[in-house]
């Protein structure tokens, strides 16, 4: 991370174009880093959330140092980041619903059902509808294992068997063609 000085945080507050860009390009590491430890995966789309998040917190920070800036706009950074971390992993719900839930199921030790009921009752931030605690505990349950038994194909002399004795031509085995006859 190159350095900048508080002088140039001043002129970015102030507006100048080549202070923003000096302290943008300053802190470009920062952004990287605190995208990769929020979602390695998604760092890319992350570190364009953590730029916004940076210019906009020049804007905001009400303090006099650079070391009090830096503070801030990692919060806000990580902060935004985090934000649309939540959006992208849980669509459909807030962040605030996908929150809830997850520290309802931390209270309660993994059990789901007690941790709908938790959401719902209203002891922890605020109260969830029984519909969207549903809503929430589907969306942000992790994906089942895909059955063993549905990935398994059958052995083909089984279905032989059925082939032939439900379309037997002749009747022979009694299948659906011979009633029909």
């Amino acid at each position: 991370m190159s350095a900048f000085t508080e002088t140039q945080l001043r002129a970015a507050q102030a507006g100048d174009p080549e202070a923003v860009t000096a302290i943008l390009t300053a802190l470009e590491g920062l952004v990287r880093a605190r995208a990769r430890l929020v979602d390695r995966y998604n760092a890319e789309d992350l570190e364009q959330v953590g730029r916004e998040a940076l210019w906009l917190a020049l804007r905001r920070f009400a303090g006099n140092t650079r070391a009090q800036f830096l503070t801030f706009a990692d919060r806000t950074m990580t902060g935004a980041m985090r934000d649309a971390s939540y959006a992208a992993r849980y669509p459909g719900i807030s962040k605030d619903e996908a929150k809830l839930w997850l520290s309802a199921l931390k209270r309660c030790d993994g059990d789901e059902d007690q941790a709908e009921r938790l959401a719902c009752s209203g002891e922890l931030a605020w109260r969830m509808s029984t519909a969207t605690a549903k809503a929430v505990r589907s969306a942000v349950r992790p994906p089942e294992d895909f059955p063993e038994h549905l990935g398994t194909p059958r052995p083909r002399e089984a279905l032989e068997g059925r082939y032939e004795a439900r379309y037997d031509p002749a009747g022979e085995s009694g299948g659906t063609a011979a009633r029909r006859a």
